[in-house]
């Protein structure tokens, strides 16, 4: 089970999706606001599906959109929207405030039939995730997206699925090749299969090399390279979604050290060498996580040695560790690119050593909150609110614009300190009655990303009416 909501990009949208391999998709439309269902093919055999439908066990419609489709062998469907707003299964909520729990004992659980072969099986999402653990949750949250996990495991708590790398740090010698692992994980912890997952190192002397892989069922994929030159990489997997964001992975640190000394051959002379191996990117205000690998002239680390590191007006101070790695975070400025200095003051064995790194500094994201209401009558002022803010950390954004708008009308509001921007907008009697969409807007700025959300509204058409009053004498 997941959610998949493309109003803004966020690393919880579930992946694997559309196009991935060995998937069969049935869904479409924009805008996507739609629970999702997975369906896994464990035999080595295509597997026919009769039919799935989903009733949520409450007023509202059954959904019975995707027809008869075939599983390949090994692998799996997805089934959701297939026009928008067909599928929004998080718009029949069952709890009336948001962040609340169903009570217990509440049998309004999402039921999803599964018939295979002329008989029906029923599973029950007692985890609350295709509604959103009962209540809408876009309206309260922001973008509603909740990654892959087994019906009935884990609910609206556990959003996001994880993609770890390993070994934490290896090292090699000449053309040996070393090999790294990423698994990529579900929300409830379980192994995703068939997920792209995208290699790079990002500085050390194979800086800029990628690769990329597909998770077996162990939701596992392997990068497996060489290098000829001695120095420290740094390496990080991601997965890419379909909403624009991404996941990545821990750092890991590769050594490639010099090969021994052949028979006659005189050692190296003293020598200090210092590799940067942190980031060279980073989004206004977010941290910067900043190391640097310290070597003797044969490639040996040198531990317990301490590095300088100044960036812009920031200076931190760290010691290398056993690997000869030392490590620092800072916090990264205005937009633009920012000069950063390791330097290795030497001592009475090592000489001294410096080096310098340009670090882009990028817009900061934006994510949309809507907190107003989604039944707006005409002719009448309705209030319509929302809160921007940073996704990552749900910092709040103040000072910044946003519009709201429906059809061709449209009203602005400035965002106060907390994030909250409220105005009010007047639709006409243009507007035609039933369901439509309130667009609010952020465009952007020179520190901060544009962001955009479509809420599913319900507009009414206003009447104006009088009640006469009649006296009647007795």
């Amino acid at each position: 089970m997941a959610y998949a909501d493309g109003s803004s990009s966020t690393p919880n949208f579930p992946a694997p999706w559309q196009n991935s391999p060995n998937i069969v998709f049935i869904g479409g439309g924009s805008p996507l606001n739609a629970g999702a269902i997975r369906l896994d093919n464990l035999t080595g055999a295509p597997l026919v599906i009769d039919n799935v439908s989903v009733d949520l066990t409450r007023p509202g419609p059954v959904f019975n959109l995707w027809g008869s489709f075939t599983i390949p062998a090994q692998g799996s469907a997805i089934l959701t929207q297939t026009q928008p707003g067909n599928f929004d299964t998080s718009a029949f909520p069952i709890v009336a405030t948001c962040g609340g729990t169903p009570a217990p004992g509440d049998t309004r659980i999402p039921q999803i039939a599964v018939t295979i072969g002329g008989v029906a099986q029923t599973f029950a999402d007692a985890a609350h995730v295709l509604d959103t653990g009962g209540f809408d949750f876009g309206n309260c949250r922001g973008n509603e997206s909740m990654q892959w996990r087994p019906i009935g495991t884990t609910g609206i708590a556990n959003a996001a699925g994880r993609l770890t790398l390993s070994p934490a740090s290896t090292s090699a010698s000449g053309g040996n090749p070393v090999t790294l692992t990423a698994q990529w994980t579900d929300a409830a912890n379980q192994a995703l299969s068939n997920a792209t997952v995208n290699f790079q190192v990002l500085s050390g002397p194979n800086a800029g090399l990628t690769s990329q892989n597909i998770t077996d069922a162990q939701g596992n994929a392997a990068l497996t390279y060489t290098s000829s030159a001695q120095g420290g990489d740094v390496v990080q997997a991601s997965v890419a979604n379909a909403s624009g964001a991404s996941v990545s992975s821990n750092q890991v640190t590769v050594a490639w050290q010099s090969a021994a000394c052949g028979p006659g051959t005189p050692p190296a002379g003293p020598g200090t060498s210092l590799i940067y191996l942190g980031a060279s990117t980073a989004e206004f205000s977010d941290t910067v996580p900043l190391a640097a690998l310290l070597t003797d002239s044969n490639g040996t680390p040198l531990t317990g040695r301490s590095l300088t590191f100044t960036l812009g007006s920031q200076s931190f101070s760290a010691v290398t560790d056993a690997t000869g790695v030392a490590r620092a975070t800072g916090t990264g400025g205005n937009p633009g690119t920012v000069t950063l200095t390791v330097a290795f003051a030497g001592d009475g064995v090592q000489p001294a050593a410096q080096i310098s790194q340009s670090i882009v500094i990028g817009l900061e994201e934006t994510q949309i909150l809507y907190t107003g209401k989604t039944l707006l009558g005409t002719a009448a002022p309705q209030t319509v609110s929302a809160r921007l803010i940073d996704p990552i950390d749900q910092t709040p954004i103040a000072n910044r614009t946003l519009t709201f708008q429906v059809g061709s009308v449209s009203a602005t509001a400035i965002t106060d300190a907390n994030g909250n921007a409220t105005t009010s907008i007047t639709l006409t009697a243009n507007e035609t009655s039933g369901p439509n969409f309130l667009k609010i807007a952020f465009a952007g700025d020179t520190q901060y990303k544009p962001a955009l959300r479509s809420i599913p509204v319900t507009i009414f058409l206003s009447t104006s009416f009088v009640i006469w009053a009649v006296t009647r004498a007795d």
